[in-house]
């Protein structure tokens, strides 16, 4: 996904934001303050929260995910059967819960292409239409 600009917050100026190019004619924001020091600790998932972000991969990423999260010592639910799909969960350094999915079926609604769908899951459409894109494959690459 390509990077677009750079802008420091002008309400928070330890803030940051970086915007990206999700190829559909909106941006994505990222916040970032440098200086913050990673907190484990899960996030809040009440009402109003985030619970977690999902990424659909493919078959053949979804089978070295497992690897290659232990490779860097994070730990995860290991797989997850859901019947219709595969699932993994971990945490990012800040706490965030991330899902890698894989569908046991193509489901008529996911677009072919070598990339994978991100989305807020408790907000997901419910016609299952994907809204908007991210490469998470670099995120499991080996470095």
């Amino acid at each position: 996904m390509p990077f677009v600009f750079e802008q420091p917050n002008l309400d928070v100026p330890e803030d940051n934001h970086l915007y990206f190019d999700p190829g559909d004619g909106r941006l994505i924001t990222v916040f970032t303050r440098e200086n913050r020091k990673p907190d484990p600790a899960p996030n809040p998932e009440g009402i109003g929260n985030l619970h977690h972000i999902a990424f659909i991969v493919s078959l053949a990423t979804y089978k070295q995910v497992t690897e290659r999260l232990n490779e860097r010592g994070i730990s995860h639910s290991g797989e997850v059967d859901r019947r219709f799909m595969w699932s993994i969960y971990f945490r990012d350094p800040l706490g965030q819960l991330f899902e890698l999915a894989c569908y046991k079926f193509s489901p008529r609604w996911v677009i072919p292409k070598p990339r994978c769908s991100i989305w807020q899951a408790k907000s997901a459409p419910r016609k299952g239409r994907i809204t908007s894109w991210i490469n998470i494959w670099p995120m499991l690459s080996k470095s």
